[in-house]
């Protein structure tokens, strides 16, 4: 777990299972291209319970009732037939009690992040994502597949906290 966060300034933790190459890359590719939807939900029963294990105290220190997943949301013009950060965001949810609110949305046409360089995704508009209000008041913690910059995540939860809700952290299989 990386406290505060190392990609950017920021008092949120960020957490990634594993590094995005070998395997867990193999793994994370089949289940996003190949339509192995029930893998997501294992991958996020993994991210858990390792959360869990290595993790307990700081995780028991959140009141489940007041911490909501949000997953990154799909591009809008995304052929995929399911939403990898919802699957992901569905295991962990079973295993930490946490719920899940697909209460973030891309405000523009943006294309997908993985057709960009790491110098674009920089420069992704920091007003990208918009928030529904019904998170205000709840600390959130941004869900996503793979965390190559950070920038996504960080926009993400900037558009929670314009809602009105409290920064958590952010939670990925992987790490670029």
């Amino acid at each position: 777990m990386d406290y505060p966060c190392v990609l950017h300034e920021s008092d949120a933790w960020v957490y990634y299972y594993a590094r995005h190459f070998g395997l867990a890359r193999e793994l994370l590719l089949s289940f996003k291209y190949s339509n192995q939807e029930s893998l997501g939900r294992a991958i996020g029963e993994c991210i858990g319970t390792a959360l869990l294990r290595d993790h307990k105290n700081f995780i028991s220190s959140f009141d489940v009732n007041s911490v909501i997943l949000i997953p990154i949301p799909l591009h809008n013009d995304s052929k995929r037939r399911f939403n990898q950060s919802v699957a992901i965001a569905n295991g962990i949810s079973r295993i930490l009690g946490f719920k899940v609110s697909e209460a973030l949305h891309w405000e523009s046409n943006v294309k997908a992040q993985t057709e960009r360089s790491g110098k674009e995704r920089r420069k992704l508009a920091e007003d990208v994502f918009l928030a529904d209000m019904q998170i205000a008041g709840k600390k959130v913690v941004i869900i996503d597949d793979v965390i190559t910059t950070g920038t996504t995540i960080k926009r993400a939860l900037s558009a929670c906290i314009r809602a009105g809700a409290e920064c958590g952290g952010a939670i990925a299989w992987a790490r670029s």
